[in-house]
């Protein structure tokens, strides 16, 4: 469900004014209904003794002896009254209802009865309420009423039933609908309506007022975090009113924080754990370097030429382990820090392969170890950092070369894939064990190079930097182990577009 944009002072407001507009309706409803009543009774009140009174005044009974209406002195008695009141409307009942007999054209009232229940509690002196009888000439609108009972010590008892609105009289609420008062009375409370929407929207306008500004503070604050003032703005349209729009600023503040503690939490985690692992992995060619440099200073002199120069050679590899590990060291921090910044270009990827295979020649050559490039494609085209690329290139094939035994072979495959240029770099080596295809990317792991016959000589940085290259470029690399042959790094980058 879409929540709705308009402003809280107008939410409010309008919630309002629907409010007072109910109100003020059902109040009029009310007293209109009420006043209707309230004419009824009163009419009925005064007119309570209407019935009594013409009978006592009637010389000639209204019923024969035998029981028929005296129609002679019916009519005359519905003429006098009618005179004086044209609406009133007189029927002769019997014992049962039954109407008798009236003074109106006969096609005008059909035969039949009036219920005598309301009747007899008019003629209860006890009941003084608002009592409705029947119509005879509009059965579905019952109308106030004056009723007396004839006298039966001078002839056959029966009701005389006199109606005090008739057929013709209009409705009260027909009469206001046509007043002047009705029409004033309405057009105050349009005018009553009008001013309180004006008012109440100005208050609210008012009390929302440093709500607004709260809002458009972590608006302001949320534009210069994220960079792009026109995204942030786009958002808060469709982020409802200003606790609707505050709700999602403060559960995203509260995202950013819980990340940002989380991810301190996992800074210091690996800085910890960086610096114990920098102790050790110093302090072993340093210990190393000193105890060889120690032992020429101390016994050069006993020691014979080649043995002075194989102690040279040991600490030598140990000092350049040292820079390697101290330059590898740098360059993850730099990753690490966002001090290197990916600038991608167009470029040749076999010739880039091609150049750095071209730097191991010596080394895998006084090792054995053969260097192949299979490629699958003619202009293997990829879109990304030449020099990052290259040190990623780097330090798999020195992976590789450290796990492959004397005699063996390395192998660089170029292969299309749907994302564009896969490149897997696999040795001949032992592979890895299941533990180490989940970890050998991690910080500071090693595992021993059995094929080599010692352990490993890295300090468990190269894959991982390589890991950490590939991130910046969008992208990843997966280790796996090859079927008759060692471990597999495998990685993929896009081609240009134009090439796609």
């Amino acid at each position: 469900m879409s929540r709705s944009s308009r402003p809280l002072h107008w939410q409010l407001s309008g919630l309002t004014l629907l409010l007072l507009a109910a109100v003020l309706l059902c109040s009029a409803w009310i007293i209109v209904h009420q006043s209707s009543r309230y004419h009824l009774e009163v009419t009925q009140q005064l007119h309570a003794g209407l019935a009594q009174y013409i009978l006592d005044h009637q010389y000639e009974p209204l019923r024969a002896p035998d029981g028929e209406p005296n129609q002679p002195a019916l009519k005359q008695m519905a003429m006098h009254v009618m005179m004086i009141n044209p609406a009133v409307e007189v029927y002769l009942l019997d014992e049962q209802g039954r109407i008798l007999g009236h003074a109106l054209p006969e096609s005008s009232v059909a035969p039949g009865r009036i219920d005598l229940e309301p009747v007899l509690r008019r003629l209860d002196r006890q009941h003084a309420g608002l009592v409705m009888g029947d119509n005879p000439r509009a059965a579905e609108r019952p109308m106030i009423f004056s009723v007396a009972a004839l006298p039966a010590d001078i002839g056959p008892g029966g009701y005389l039933y006199i109606l005090l609105s008739g057929q013709q009289e209009a409705t009260l609420a027909e009469q206001l609908a046509a007043s002047h008062v009705l029409k004033t009375s309405l057009a105050l409370l349009g005018l009553v309506l009008a001013s309180s929407a004006i008012l109440a929207f100005w208050l609210l306008r008012r009390v929302t007022r440093p709500l607004r500004q709260l809002d458009a503070r972590a608006q302001s604050f949320a534009s210069r975090l994220s960079g792009n003032p026109q995204a942030v703005a786009a958002l808060a349209r469709t982020r409802g009113n200003e606790v609707q729009s505050l709700e999602t600023r403060f559960s995203q503040m509260q995202q950013r924080i819980q990340a940002q503690f989380d991810q301190l939490r996992e800074s210091d985690r690996l800085r910890r754990d960086l610096v114990a692992n920098v102790s050790h992995d110093l302090r072993t060619p340093l210990a190393s370097m000193q105890g060889y440099l120690e032992t020429l200073k101390l016994k050069g002199r006993q020691l014979s030429p080649e043995k002075q120069d194989q102690y040279l050679d040991i600490a030598y590899r140990h000092t350049q382990h040292l820079a390697e590990l101290i330059r590898q060291l740098f360059e993850l921090s730099r990753i690490d820090s966002g001090e290197i910044s990916v600038h991608r270009e167009a470029f040749s990827l076999l010739e880039l392969i091609y150049d750095t295979a071209q730097d191991f020649e010596l080394e895998l050559s006084e090792k054995s170890v053969t260097l192949r490039i299979e490629s699958t494609i003619e202009h293997a085209a990829v879109v990304a950092d030449i020099s990052l690329i290259g040190r990623v290139l780097q330090n798999l094939i020195v992976n590789a070369k450290r796990h492959t035994p004397k005699g063996g072979e390395i192998v660089i495959a170029v292969n299309a894939c749907q994302k564009g240029i896969e490149v897997s770099v696999r040795d001949s080596g032992p592979g890895l064990s299941e533990k180490a295809l989940d970890l050998v990317f991690e910080r500071h792991y090693q595992e021993a190079s059995e094929s080599a016959g010692t352990s490993a000589a890295g300090c468990g940085l190269g894959l991982h930097i390589v890991r950490r290259i590939l991130e910046l470029h969008q992208s990843g690399i997966v280790a796996s182990n090859v079927p008759g042959a060692g471990a597999c790094f495998c990685f993929q980058l896009p081609q240009p577009l134009h090439t796609a």
